[in-house]
């Protein structure tokens, strides 16, 4: 007879877009599947043995010349209840948003360890040929989108770590302005014009944080992007990852000049954002973002994945100051009743980015985001 083995994913499509598939000759085809082969694959054994003319095996004939072994157990550093629900509560607001897709990512701030990395379409497994191909991994890793005003959060950071302004500095800040440079910088909606940058962050002002920002020179900011973990793959090398996109200072025109301090310009994973932010809810200290925790051998021996040595980012006095602020984004911005989590101190900040149209221009369709620490005074 001929053995046809199956692989069975119990949970269904729970982290079905982090685990991947394998093909039905048990073939690795995506995700963890493929680039966690060396751990989980086993290897295939021999034996031979005498039958008789009937084809029945004659007992005590079996030889093995070659021991099967065992795959290893591979580890993540998943937790299962949070990746269930964040993938059920993301696929009922993406449907009730009418999204084309969603991510939803939860990254502990005191070991850079991944706790759920949901995608809205996801795959199961299970049933790989139901879900479109292009849903099959994970946007998480692989689809970079301009960050728009959650950028801010990082470009205050950088503003308070060079002792250029901190929260109650004043700049006046008209809705729309022209710069030197011939630049034009909108806000998307009115406000008073004399803002701190508490306020800046609160109103979400694009002409503020681009006044507040000139001190910056363009090479002090790409180092800072640069340590916030953008322009690079994550530690995870998951399948498909992208560095996202961050061009040199030299290649920045005009405009984007201004637009890199409101998150336009530039594109990043949802996953280099969640780093980002995990680094100001560290004390300014970027982990390496961990997804897999481990892979332990049919022998016992257990390995943990190479990991590069944290980053200082910017100074723990400025990372807890741009938390402070971010908190009072909730409390006094205008999304505060759907962020407020009664018995929480919540710090975040939104984001609305325009689409690409793929021809150099913007498209009439958005990627909204909210990137945030919690809870704020203990990340």
């Amino acid at each position: 007879f001929e053995q046809i083995p199956s692989r069975a994913y119990p949970n269904g499509s729970v982290a079905g877009n982090l685990l991947g598939y394998v093909g039905s000759d048990g073939t690795a085809l995506g995700g963890l599947e493929l680039t966690q082969d060396a751990c989980l694959a086993g290897k295939n054994g021999q034996e031979t043995y005498e039958r008789g003319a009937d084809g029945v095996r004659i007992p005590g004939s079996t030889v093995t010349s070659v021991a099967a072994k065992q795959g290893s157990k591979l580890r993540l550093t998943i937790d299962s209840d949070l990746q269930w629900y964040a993938q059920q509560t993301l696929a009922t607001q993406a449907k009730a948003q009418d999204a084309r897709f969603g991510i939803a990512v939860v990254l502990e701030v005191k070991t850079g360890k991944l706790r759920a990395v949901a995608d809205y379409p996801s795959v199961d497994p299970n049933n790989v040929d139901a879900t479109p191909e292009q849903y099959r991994g994970s946007y998480a890793f692989a689809a970079p989108y301009e960050p728009g005003s959650t950028m801010k959060s990082l470009t205050s950071a950088m503003i308070v770590d060079k002792g250029l302004a901190d929260f109650s500095s004043k700049v006046d800040a008209p809705s729309l302005m022209e710069f030197p440079n011939g630049a034009r910088v909108k806000d998307s909606s009115t406000h008073v014009p004399n803002l701190t940058l508490q306020g800046v962050l609160v109103e979400s002002s694009n002409v503020g944080m681009s006044l507040f920002g000139e001190g910056l020179s363009p090479d002090q900011r790409f180092d800072y992007m640069t340590k916030f973990g953008l322009g690079q793959p994550t530690a995870v090398g998951f399948l498909g990852e992208s560095a996202g996109i961050m061009y040199d200072p030299e290649q920045w025109d005009n405009q984007t000049f201004y637009n890199l301090f409101f998150g336009q310009g530039l594109a990043a994973t949802a996953v280099q954002m969640a780093g980002a932010y995990q680094a100001i809810g560290n004390d300014g200290v970027r982990l390496p973002v961990r997804l897999v925790e481990d892979c332990t051998s049919s022998e016992g021996s257990v390995s943990t994945p190479a990991l590069p040595e944290p980053v200082r980012v910017v100074s723990a006095g400025a990372a807890k100051e741009v938390t402070g602020m971010l908190e009072g984004v909730v409390t006094d911005g205008w999304l505060g009743p759907q962020l407020t989590i009664p018995g929480y101190r919540v710090a975040a900040k939104t984001g609305t980015a325009e689409m690409s149209a793929g021809d150099g221009t913007y498209s009439t369709s958005f990627i909204v985001s909210i990137a945030g620490l919690i809870p704020a005074e203990d990340p």
